[in-house]
């Protein structure tokens, strides 16, 4: 599908910033009929913008913004934001087009193309969207609705279900030595990826993730075996997750419409709706992943998932026991995750 007059792809470099407080990360920005896609520089997708909800802002305290750069944000009050400095990105972004389809060079001559103004844009078609979900609601409409929510209503949400998991006995390890090495971990892990990693005592799951990239761990995976490789293997089982899954999507699936319009108009959404939900999550199986694409991420990270098959195989569907045979580094030697001091600090993190 052409995206833009001329053009079977649109895309450029930005600078990314996942919220006000965070650091630039370069990205790959591509441009669909739809939606802004931001990817790692190795393809890996971050995050889907809509079109009808990018606004451009003003960010006089970022660096990178120069005369010639724009910056475009989903939702301005979360601080997430992107500058681009590519004429033709910025003018695609803003609504241009060109007057005739040409090859890239000849791009310059440009007009407005837009009947009723930026401003417009989101509140039509939330209209549309909630008209169309009265008649018919489908996976592909939930789907469509997820990608409207922005970065910080989605940490409000994840936020909301992890309360409501902290109930009875259920235990948050926050010693800040053990802490701290979870942090070394993920950044060897997934250093691409910005993950909030809580691990939790008297869960009834081994993992779990949240909007807002939060990712629970049970406190029992540090006691599997005599190294990092287990827990080290439920990070990049959710990592991987988190890729090719929205963890939106099963809580609109199960509030359905009603939130989904609280969340587009930024209204509240109700204590219980996260109560419930979190109830469901404690009797409730995770999707497997594939075996195939646990394995890509296992070598990617240069350490055996022998130990780690060995515990998610008995919880997972007959097709992943193959990973417990098909281990390329079981036989090698490879550098450690950690050393064996790290290690046994991160084994107290629930001693605090």
């Amino acid at each position: 599908m052409i995206v833009y007059p001329g053009f079977e792809i649109l895309e450029c470099q930005g600078t990314w910033y996942t919220s006000s407080e965070s650091h630039p990360q370069t990205v790959l920005v591509q441009l669909g009929p739809d939606d802004l896609v931001l990817r790692t520089r190795d393809e890996m997708i971050l995050t889907h913008w809509s079109l009808y909800f990018i606004q451009e802002i003003k960010a006089p305290g970022t660096a990178a913004t120069t005369g010639k750069s724009a910056v475009f944000s989903p939702d301005p009050q979360s601080g997430e934001r992107l500058v681009i400095d590519d004429s033709l990105m910025i003018g695609a972004l803003r609504g241009e087009r060109l007057t005739e389809p040409s090859p890239p060079a000849a791009h310059q001559t440009i007009h407005r193309h837009s009947a009723f103004g930026f401003a417009w844009r989101p509140s039509l078609f939330l209209i549309a969207l909630l008209v169309a979900a009265g008649m018919y609601w489908s996976t592909p409409l939930i789907t469509t609705g997820a990608s409207l929510v922005g970065a910080s209503e989605r940490q409000s949400i994840g936020d909301g279900v992890y309360t409501a998991l902290m109930h009875g006995n259920v235990r948050q390890c926050t010693n800040g030595a053990g802490q701290k090495e979870v942090n070394s971990l993920l950044e060897t892990l997934v250093p691409d990826r910005r993950l909030a990693i809580h691990i939790l005592q008297n869960i009834p799951f081994h993992s779990h993730s949240l909007p807002g990239d939060l990712v629970i761990l049970n406190a029992g995976l540090l006691d599997y075996h005599d190294g990092p490789e287990v827990i080290a293997g439920y990070i990049l089982l959710e990592s991987v997750r988190l890729n090719g899954e929205d963890p939106l999507i099963p809580f609109l699936q199960q509030t359905r419409m009603t939130h989904l319009a609280n969340l587009l108009f930024g209204w509240a959404i109700p204590t219980e709706s996260y109560d419930q939900y979190a109830q469901n999550l404690r009797h409730s199986e995770t999707a497997p992943i594939p075996a195939a694409r646990l394995q890509t991420a296992f070598q990617q990270a240069g350490f055996p998932f022998t130990p780690f098959a060995a515990v998610y195989a008995n919880e997972s569907t007959d097709p992943n026991r193959i990973l417990r045979n098909n281990d390329p580094q079981a036989d090698k030697d490879y550098r450690p995750l950690m050393t064996d001091a790290a290690w046994q600090s991160l084994r107290t993190i629930c001693l605090g």
